[in-house]
């Protein structure tokens, strides 16, 4: 039974931060910007190169999975691939947030100094699963001694997937500019193919026990599943777009650089400071397999009904036995993105070296399919870095009121980078249970 709840949310590269930065660290480095222009396009104006070529970028994320090991990414990453479901099973915590991105071969172009464009493609998927009791598992996993079966009043089970693939064009330009003053902004139109997308909610669970049956039985349930989940889950079949949307993102920014630091090469600028709206759109699932609701409720159900389950349909089906039911089938459901509120600044304290700030907020997130969590989301980062043409090197430390406090590191050489928002941390508090990696090369061509 614990197989079908799990497979259903936990999809391609996940990793817990459905609602973390992409890339920490590498986020504030001025010499990646189709990595960073998920997070700011205004900044992609700001490139001096004419061209900049991303060959492949990945970040895989597993946030409060107590059973995850750091050095499982290569395995998750040899073995699963960006699709397999499979390998993410083990899961059993009461709370995981999941959060992938690989980020396809793109490019972008400056047209002059005022004026920048990018075609650029990525693949997403972001999981969160809650539930509030892990002896609610307990039950769907087959039972061999109900005396060690916890009783259980008013709790739940709720989970999200939602992947997709997004083509984006950004443009970014020039809006003023003095000798010491520079503004810029930036707008990334998104048309999105979506991929498995599904919801599962069980809300008001009540359930007793005796030596012989579950004594007592109580819960409403909601799900539904896209198409192309609903083949992965059953048929081990992968199809990866589907259903169709549209989205946007946008930011400015201003810098400040006075005149007697204009001679200095490695200060771009004192200091700088803007904002970003990312992820405004949905993807419309109107080919959903199933979207149903139901009210169940039974006395004296053997444990016997509770094994062999091994889908989503196996288990209403087994509950259709055994339970009394009140049915309301649905139809299409709208996903919307994990819109993202930004604000952040960049201090340049001496040559090469800089302190990011950042503070982002996330309300309602995925509210409209479930109620996942209880309050909106908020994270703020502080990244000191040294960077230079050649190498750079980076220290996110992050708190989110979800997630607690992480630290991370991040390397650059010239076009090549990798790096982890968690690795510090882990080092002080191995119990953290946080994995996040990340790497990529982008090769610049050409100057402005």
């Amino acid at each position: 039974m614990k197989k079908q709840f799990i497979i259903l949310f936990i999809s391609f590269l996940l990793g817990r931060g459905a609602i973390a930065q992409d890339y920490p660290g590498i986020h504030s480095s001025r010499y990646f910007p189709l990595q960073n222009i998920s997070n700011q396009p205004a900044d992609l104006v700001r490139d001096s190169t004419k061209w900049h070529i991303n060959v492949l970028t990945t970040q895989l994320s597993l946030m409060h999975n107590f059973a995850f090991q750091e050095d499982d990414i290569w395995d998750l990453l040899g073995k699963a691939g960006f699709t397999d479901l499979k390998h993410f099973l083990a899961t059993e915590q009461s709370n995981l947030y999941i959060h992938g991105i690989l980020m396809l071969p793109s490019l972008s172009y400056k047209i002059n100094e005022k004026h920048s464009v990018a075609l650029w493609f990525d693949m997403r998927a972001h999981g969160i699963y809650r539930a509030s009791n892990d002896e609610f598992l307990n039950l769907f996993s087959g039972v061999d001694a109900p005396e060690d079966l916890a009783v259980l009043a008013d709790e739940h089970f709720k989970a999200v997937i939602n992947s997709w693939m997004e083509y984006n064009l950004t443009y970014s330009g020039v809006i003023w500019e003095t000798p010491i003053h520079k503004v810029t902004g930036g707008i990334t139109l998104k048309f999105l193919e979506g991929g498995g997308s599904g919801y599962f909610n069980m809300d008001g669970v009540d359930v007793s026990y005796n030596k012989d049956n579950v004594e007592y039985f109580r819960m409403d349930l909601s799900y539904a599943l896209s198409e192309s989940l609903s083949q992965a889950i059953n048929d081990d079949k992968i199809e990866l777009f589907g259903d169709t949307g549209f989205g946007i993102s946008f930011g400015a920014n201003y810098t400040y650089k006075p005149d007697y630091l204009k001679s200095e090469k490695g200060i771009p600028y004192k200091f700088k400071a803007g904002f970003a709206i990312k992820d405004l759109g949905s993807i419309k699932h109107k080919s959903s397999v199933s979207q149903k609701k139901y009210r169940l409720s039974a006395q004296d159900v053997p444990y016997s009904r509770f094994k062999g389950i091994e889908t989503v349909e196996g288990l209403v089906d087994s509950l259709k036995q055994s339970f009394e039911f009140d049915e309301v089938e649905g139809g299409s459901y709208r996903m919307d993105l994990p819109t993202k509120y930004t604000a952040m600044g960049d201090y340049c304290f001496r040559k090469n070296w800089f302190l990011h700030g950042l503070v982002s907020y996330q309300p309602d997130l995925y509210s409209k399919v479930v109620k996942l969590l209880k309050k909106d989301v908020w994270d703020f980062k502080l990244t000191p870095r040294f960077e230079n043409q050649t190498w750079g090197v980076y220290l996110p430390v992050s708190y989110m009121n979800q997630l607690d406090w992480r630290a991370g590191l991040g390397v650059r050489w010239k076009y090549l980078f990798m790096g982890s928002g968690t690795v510090l941390s882990n080092l002080i508090d191995d119990e953290k249970g946080m994995g996040q990696f990340y790497f990529g090369a982008n090769i610049p061509i050409g100057k402005r």
